[in-house]
Order: C-alpha cells, then sequence, then structure tokens
C-alpha cells in the first residue's frame, strides 16, 4: 500500500509539473564536483553547473566558430565595437544585467575577472590580452598587443564574468576555499540554492533575469558513486538525463519505454600520458624519459582493437591532440599502428632485457611502472587492464593505481605518477594546444607530464600565429613523433532522457549549453483506477 501511495503521490505531482510550473529537470552524474568558481573549475562536471550560473559576455556561432565575431550572439554584452586599428574592442553591457543578489553587473566586475583568471591556474586562457579598463560603469574595454584572428574569442568564450563586490576583497590564492566556491553568486538563468557535498546541488530559476527566466523551476545535479549507479537514476526515474550512456548499456535503455536516446558532439579525447620527469624532480623518469621506450610502448598497443572492445563502434582512434570535430584537426596524420614484434626488438635494441619473470631491466632498473585512473570513469578502468595487458607482453610490469577524482587530479597536479588515463574536453580553439602539450603548460596548464621540446612549441606558434593546415600539420608531426602521450579513443556519447522533457537544440561545445530551455512534454497518462493519491 506505501509503494503504491508513493508511487500515485510521484504521479501526481509530475502531473502537475506538466499543468502548472516549469517542473525540476535532475541530471545524474558520476562525478562530484570540488569547486563551482569559474575560474578554478578544471572537469566537465563542473563546466556544465558553471554554465548555468554564470554568464559570458557573449555566446559562440552554432557552428562553433572562433575567428573574428560573425555570429557571436549577445549576452551580458548587447553590442560592441572595434577600434580602428583592431587592438581593442569596447562591450556595451545590457543595464539590466543583474547579480543574483540583485547589484547590477557592470564593468569593474568585468576588468576584476580578468585579473581572477589571469591570476589563477588557467591564466593561459587569457594570456593573449593585454588588459581589460573601464570606460564607464557599463563599458568594459579590451586591449590587445597586436591583431590576431581570435581576438574576440578570447574577450567572450574564455571567461565566465565574476562579481567583484563579492570577490575582490579575498585574495586570489585563497578563492579555492572560499565559501563563494561552493555558493556562488552569478547572473545566469538559474541560480544557487544549495549543495549537500557527495549527493546533490539544486539550482533554481532567477524569475527575474534580463534575459528571461529559464523553463525548467529547478534543475537538481545527483552525483552518483559510479555510472552503474547513474545509469540506475536514469532508469529508475529517479533522475532525467544522463550523458554518458555505453554501448552496452544501449540494450538496457531501449528496453524503457519513457527514455529516449540521442548523440551529441563530443569535443574531447583521451590519452595515456607519460610523465617524462622522475616524480617531481627534474630529472628524467627513468623509463618514460627515452622517447624510443615510448614509441615501442606505443607500437605495442593495438588501438582500434581496444577502442571497439570497450565501445563497440562510439568511438574512434584520434590521429593527435585534437577532437574529430575539432575545425583544426588533421583526419589525413599518419598513425603509428600495431606492431608488437618491432615494440619487442626496439626494446631489446635500447638494452631492455627479459629476466626469469618475463619482466624486461636494464643497469638495474626494471621496465616497471603504474598506471593511474580515476575510480569514477568505468571507460578508464577497462582500458587500464587492457593496457596493463598489452604492456605485459612486451615485457613491462604495470599496476592499475585507481584513486578518487579528487585525489587522482591532486595527484596530477603534484606530477607523483608515472603514467596516467586523462580526457581532455577540448575549447573551440586551437590555442587549447597550449594548455595540454607546450613547455609552458607544464607549469601554468595541463601538462601534468611535464614534456618539453623548444621545436613543437615553436610549431605551434606558427600555426596560431598564421593559422594553415600545413603549419599545424607540421606542429603535429612534431608532437606525434615525440610521444608524449598515447591517444587512445575518442568517444562518440550517448545521452538518454525522459520523454516528459523536450530537450533544446545542443549548442556546438556541449549538450548541456542551453538547458535553460529545455521544456516539460505533454502530460502523462491518467492514474490507473485503484491508486490512492496522496
Amino acid at each position: 500500500m506505501l509503494v503504491l501511495e508513493l508511487a500515485a503521490c510521484e504521479k501526481l505531482t509530475r502531473r502537475a509539473e506538466v499543468s502548472g510550473g516549469g517542473g525540476t529537470l535532475t541530471v545524474t552524474q558520476p562525478v562530484s564536483p570540488n569547486v563551482l568558481l569559474p575560474a578554478f573549475i578544471s572537469t566537465r562536471q563542473e563546466e556544465i553547473i558553471v554554465d548555468q550560473i554564470f554568464d559570458r559576455l557573449a555566446d559562440l556561432p552554432s557552428t562553433g566558430g572562433t575567428s573574428g565575431d560573425a555570429g557571436f550572439t549577445p549576452r551580458l554584452a548587447t553590442s560592441w565595437e572595434w577600434a580602428s586599428d583592431s587592438l581593442s574592442i569596447a562591450f556595451h553591457l545590457n543595464p539590466t544585467a543583474r547579480w543574483h543578489d540583485g547589484i547590477g553587473v557592470r564593468a569593474a566586475d568585468v576588468r576584476y575577472t580578468f585579473k581572477l583568471y589571469r591570476e589563477s591556474e588557467n591564466s593561459a586562457a587569457v594570456q593573449r590580452i593585454d588588459s581589460v579598463t573601464v570606460r564607464d560603469s557599463l563599458t568594459p574595454v579590451f586591449w590587445f598587443p597586436h591583431r590576431y584572428p581570435e581576438q574576440f574569442y578570447d574577450a567572450t568564450y574564455e571567461m565566465r564574468i565574476c562579481p567583484a563586490h563579492l570577490l575582490a576583497s579575498t585574495p586570489i590564492d585563497r578563492l579555492r576555499a572560499s565559501q563563494f566556491a561552493r555558493a556562488p553568486v552569478g547572473s545566469g538563468r538559474f541560480r544557487f540554492s544549495s549543495w549537500i557535498a557527495g549527493n546533490s546541488i539544486e539550482l533554481v530559476t532567477d524569475t527575474s533575469n534580463f534575459r528571461g527566466r529559464a523553463t525548467p523551476d529547478r534543475l537538481v545535479f545527483l552525483f552518483a558513486s559510479d555510472p552503474k549507479n547513474s545509469l540506475l537514476s536514469i532508469i529508475s526515474g529517479e533522475a532525467d538525463v544522463y550523458d554518458a550512456i555505453r554501448a552496452d548499456n544501449l540494450v538496457e535503455i531501449a528496453k524503457q519505454p519513457k527514455l529516449s536516446t540521442r548523440s551529441y558532439a563530443n569535443p574531447s579525447y583521451a590519452f595515456l600520458q607519460f610523465n617524462t620527469k622522475d616524480g617531481a624532480t627534474s630529472h628524467p623518469h627513468p623509463i618514460f624519459g627515452d622517447v624510443r621506450v615510448r614509441m615501442a610502448l606505443q607500437m605495442a598497443i593495438d588501438r582500434p582493437r581496444l577502442a571497439q572492445a570497450i565501445f563497440d563502434s562510439l568511438a574512434v582512434v584520434p590521429r593527435g591532440p585534437f577532437s574529430t570535430t575539432s575545425s583544426y584537426g588533421d583526419s589525413t596524420l599518419p598513425q603509428v599502428t600495431f606492431d608488437r614484434d618491432h615494440a619487442d626488438q626496439l626494446l631489446d635494441s635500447l638494452g631492455w632485457r627479459r629476466g626469469a619473470d618475463g619482466v624486461r631491466a636494464r643497469h638495474g632498473q626494471r621496465l616497471a611502472f603504474s598506471i593511474a585512473i580515476p575510480a569514477s570513469s568505468q571507460s578508464r578502468a577497462r582500458y587500464g587492464v587492457l593496457l596493463q595487458a598489452a604492456f605485459e607482453a612486451v615485457g613491462a610490469e604495470v599496476k592499475i593505481d585507481t584513486r578518487d577524482m579528487r585525489a587522482f587530479g591532486a595527484q596530477l597536479q603534484s606530477h607523483r605518477f608515472d603514467a596516467a588515463i586523462q580526457v581532455i574536453h577540448v575549447d573551440p580553439s586551437p590555442t587549447s594546444l597550449r594548455y595540454g602539450w607546450t613547455t609552458r603548460a607544464a607549469t601554468e596548464g595541463f601538462n601534468y607530464g611535464r614534456f618539453t621540446d623548444p621545436r613543437f612549441d615553436s610549431a605551434l606558434d606558427s600555426a596560431l600565429e598564421t593559422p594553415t593546415p600545413t603549419l599545424f600539420r607540421r606542429a603535429y608531426l612534431l608532437l606525434n613523433d615525440a610521444v608524449p602521450a598515447i591517444w587512445l579513443y575518442e568517444e562518440r556519447p550517448i545521452i538518454a532522457y525522459n520523454r516528459r522533457w523536450s530537450p533544446a537544440p545542443f549548442g556546438p561545445t556541449g549538450w548541456w549549453i542551453r538547458l535553460a530551455d529545455w521544456s516539460l512534454a505533454a502530460a502523462l497518462p491518467p492514474l490507473s483506477s485503484g491508486a490512492t493519491a496522496h
């Protein structure tokens, strides 16, 4: 009886959502965020939530283009004007834009946000901007040291504007641990409501928002302990959206008449990164400091077979540090093919000899290392096992080092790992390459393996200064020859959602960009007779 009553209550609640307000849209995620302050986020889960709370000055074109300002749509800025020499852009802010505490969004907020990003761990994102000044209370001006195609993109997409009146009094190096980082105040169509650590984050529509209130009344993010629990949440109806459906989930999802699925663009790629240095020291790693060993290990992997084994047809092997959706990618780059015999011969020639236990060693150093993997990623866990077997086949001893996401991130940032399976969600701009693979990124970006190659740095600078396929190809060839990582897979993900919701069109950089415009679909069928509602 209790079960019937609860089920009936839920149906009445859902019916009320359809006929009345905008309802509660619930998204399940297998990983809990650490911080909600835009300049400090580092995971896609954090990005999805932050994008609902904070605004940029303008939105990307539907094509995802990054050159010039054509196709960009106003957001916090209603319009903009370029200086005659193109070395500055003046943005005119919407005078009705308000922070969620009621204070108006002003040019001083934009100036402070630039300072915040400039002094944060994501400083590389704004390094090409010289400064931001305030012409008047509603007119921030961006200044550039020279002209380049992505000036407008850098000024708009790379920064989510933050409130100076709530942050400026706190030293930037203390903001990550501040109350604001866990209870942010933004200007977006959803405002922060609550955060239950390890459980959920709730946002509510900002009813007086200058861009109009969001359609859903509430947006709830549920954090499961692993992907299996997220899948159960969407199947049971506890959640409405799950964006990481795997190939082996599709049969079960197809049995659920209340669920729909849709593929979406996923500008990301996964890779096995080598730590080229010995732990946190500046000395070469005893194994991965040698590019020839890295090349041998790459030849030991049948990457297309691994991708098919785990994702079926829902993944491809990247050809370089980019997504197939990236405008700056190169689908013609040659790939190192699987050749275990050649890998064995190369290791033999380098003096790595097999011992009685089958593990190679050279000068007393065993060919033994660990692969770091976040516990929350089922795909990476499965890849770790397959990589372990492939490397052991050529005489390596491999251990899997699994940690929760927070510990995994700390491990990368401290450089205390041998190798790690990582996933990068790339920006639409090729400048994102600077954050992951250049010498500067070893201290200011995500080059946790501290790979350095001045030839690549120079080639990439040339390609970014004069973007042409030929120059990018030269940079990619240099990087691939140096093997700072093994490109593993680019997932073609599937999102599952409850049919009671009608999704808004997906954005060029993520399915979540227009979550505020999702709406409830047709009314639910009537209650079956005999059920008692309370």
